[in-house]
């Protein structure tokens, strides 16, 4: 039995101390000069977790594999925590961060497997509001080659009255490093965003180019504009919350203390477009990298299948009471049988279909595959992924997850019943309200800023008042259309497809609770589990379904 240890009772993970870190744990190469790896890629947003499991690791694992062509990483925060205990907890963390020499654990798990490893790609913590001339040095220095984004879809707006010489925003501070690099005949950097943003890429540019058109002469804009390399990219690794419990496994079982593990999927993908800049290092040699002149149809199967479905779990199951993920597809076991799959899971089965349909179709991947592992890594109960977390800021994500997918459905003539049910039930959900009146937080400040909140619940007011004068209770969406910033378009508004399925599966919420609803919906399927064997397939593991096609989970 183990037995808990205090911080002061074990070492502290650093590269003076790596030699005491068992070697269960996967270490640097030893090859590596850990302390004198030059900065050769900046990355901005450095507090992200998604960073730590994705960008931080893939560049370890390119230096350990090439130690002698090894790059540092500048982790960089931008933007100042608004609340004062934000910001000291910030500059305590990076404090932190400093005596662990910028590494960290990264703990990939896989059904109740946990593959622990330390991270020694960043060689710095630094915070552009604290040191903005360092940022500055950093972003136009001759050696750095890649700047690298994981950053909110908010941030990719830009304020057009923002002094590039005081920048603010990542926006303003990537342009002032161009502009100094222009006047040093210096190579801009590729613009490589690892964000879950349609077209990333050239989202970016755009956003640099809008601010270079309001501050800059126009013979510097177009230099800009033939220059700036950003390509489009779709990541993939699912990145759960870090938990007390995760912290106390590396204290207990690790042996050493580390003020800030990551937890992640042993799952990870990264396809990146040929466009890049010069001197782009080659981190298509890393495992689960690769370039392509296509990256849209990766990027529109992976934010559809797995993130729209996601969001359709988070929505779904918070209303039917559900925490985790891996809930949705836990066989309901009574009295030692296995009764099959929870109606979530059935319904994302079903949604699958519907996905499987809109996504495009790619040389060498076999989407039906390839969605069955989906359902595989939905189902991994050792990640501990949180229904909340994968539901958070659905006002910036639903567009392009369930909305896009809808009118590739509508366009082809296909079935959307699933993906409208999934929007009807992001609509009850933006109420913030339970059926017995209580409240909760939809974790999606701008829905409660724009309107969007009060849009649903005038629906929800509407519906419960006709239904007392009338006993029909009227579903009216305009309520939504009809706000300045909607996100449904002009063509769903218009379109009586979309309108009426809606409708029909917001109705059918309203009048019969969320697990009725879903109960309606599928009233026949029972879905048992079928037998499984693991395959691989071009490096990625994916679930063969035994005997037949039919979505299992």
């Amino acid at each position: 039995m183990t037995t808990l240890r205090l911080a002061q009772d074990i070492p502290t993970l650093s590269i003076a101390n790596l030699h005491l870190i068992d070697n269960k744990v996967a270490k640097p190469n030893p090859s590596r000069d850990l302390r004198q790896e030059p900065i050769r890629i900046v990355h901005i947003g450095a507090t992200s977790r998604f960073a730590s499991s994705f960008m931080f690791s893939i560049v370890d694992d390119y230096n350990n594999a090439s130690p002698d062509n090894a790059m540092g990483v500048s982790a960089v925060s931008i933007r100042r925590p608004e609340k004062e205990e934000q910001f000291r907890a910030a500059a305590d963390l990076r404090a932190e961060q400093a005596r662990q020499d910028g590494m960290y654990t990264l703990l990939q798990k896989s059904n109740n497997v946990v593959i622990p490893r330390v991270v020694a790609s960043v060689q710095e913590y630094v915070a552009a509001y604290e040191n903005p001339d360092l940022v500055r040095a950093r972003l136009a220095s001759r050696d750095v080659t890649v700047v690298s984004l994981t950053i909110t879809p908010g941030s990719y707006k830009v304020n057009l009255d923002e002094s590039i010489d005081a920048p603010e925003t990542w926006i303003g501070y990537l342009l002032r490093a161009m502009l100094d690099r222009r006047e040093q005949g210096i190579p801009l950097p590729t613009i490589l965003s690892c964000d879950n943003v349609k077209n990333n890429g050239e989202l970016a540019k755009r956003c640099i180019l809008a601010l270079a058109e309001r501050q800059c002469h126009p013979d510097i804009v177009e230099w800009l504009r033939e220059n700036i390399k950003a390509p489009n990219t779709m990541v993939d690794r699912i990145t759960p919350e870090t938990t007390v419990a995760d912290r106390q496994y590396v204290n207990t079982v690790l042996g050493y203390a580390d003020v800030a593990p990551t937890v992640c999927e042993t799952f990870r993908q990264f396809v990146i477009s040929n466009d890049v800049g010069p001197n782009f290092p080659a981190l298509h040699t890393v495992p689960g990298v690769q370039m392509t002149d296509d990256v849209e149809k990766f990027e529109r199967t992976k934010l559809w299948a797995l993130n729209g479905s996601h969001r359709a779990i988070a929505y779904i199951g918070f209303l039917i009471g559900t925490q985790m993920v891996s809930d949705a597809f836990a066989p309901i076991i009574q009295d030692g049988k296995n009764m099959g799959t929870p109606m979530l899971g059935r319904f994302i089965g079903g949604l699958m279909d519907e996905f499987e349909s809109a996504v495009p179709d790619i040389a060498g991947v076999d989407k039906d595959a390839y969605i069955n592992s989906l359902l595989r890594r939905f189902s991994d109960a050792s990640l501990g992924d949180q229904v909340a977390r994968v539901g958070k800021d659905g006002s910036e994500k639903v567009a392009g997850r369930l909305l896009d997918p809808i009118r590739v459905q509508l366009e082809k003539g296909g079935n959307i019943d699933y993906l409208a049910f999934a929007v009807a039930a992001w609509i009850r959900y933006l109420t913030g309200i339970h059926n017995n009146s209580t409240l909760f937080d939809i974790n999606d400040n701008k829905a409660e800023r724009n309107g969007l909140q009060e849009a649903a619940r005038a629906i929800k007011r509407q519906y419960e008042d006709t239904k007392e004068e009338t006993g029909r209770g009227d579903i009216d969406l305009s309520f939504l259309f009809q706000l300045p910033e909607s996100i449904f378009g002009h063509d769903l508004q218009r379109d009586s497809r979309f309108t009426i399925a809606v409708t029909a599966a917001l109705k059918s919420i309203y009048d019969l609770g969320m697990e009725g609803a879903l109960k309606q919906m599928m009233p026949q399927s029972k879905s048992n589990i079928l037998p499984r064997e693991e395959v691989t397939i071009n490096g990625l593991t994916l679930a063969k379904i035994m005997g037949q096609k039919t979505r299992v989970a």
